[in-house]
């Protein structure tokens, strides 16, 4: 099976579909919530009026983080993605709390790995990306692994 967008071949061969959309996989709805989520963010984040840079590298830390923070934890498993009803729950004040989050370390890691003395946001999204990804996750495990230990 081949899907395609335009021209753009996504998926070449029947046994890469069936690697991600094959019997025992997620169900198809994970990937509907997922889209939601990412839609979502992308309606939040084209009112910021953010520079092109900014807005090319932040929504997929931004869904995961938003994701999270809707599942209660510091991951969110299939089944978890599954409860979120994004229309609903994308609300303007939690996608405002957790961008703030991820903007805050988006801009520290930028400062911590500066290429030639200027801030690279595109490296740092995404060849450099394991710094904002760690950072991004360790804001997560404090926030989230607090709220686990209270009675």
């Amino acid at each position: 099976m081949v899907l395609t967008k335009g021209s753009t071949l996504y998926i070449k061969k029947d046994d890469q579909y069936a690697s991600i959309f094959g019997k025992d996989k997620y169900d198809l709805n994970v990937y509907l919530r997922c889209i939601q989520i990412v839609r979502g963010v992308e309606e939040f984040l084209d009112t910021l009026g953010l520079d092109t840079v900014h807005r090319r590298n932040l929504p997929y830390y931004l869904c995961m983080y938003a994701t999270c923070a809707l599942a209660g934890g510091v991951y969110a498993p299939p089944k978890e993605i599954l409860k979120i009803d994004a229309p609903s729950v994308l609300t303007t004040d939690l996608l405002k709390d957790c961008y703030g989050r991820v903007f805050k370390h988006y801009e520290r890691q930028a400062e911590r790995h500066k290429v030639n003395g200027d801030r690279d946001y595109d490296a740092l999204a995404k060849g450099q990306g394991q710094y904002l990804l760690k950072a991004v996750h360790s804001d997560l495990k404090r926030r989230f692994n607090k709220l686990k230990k209270k009675p």
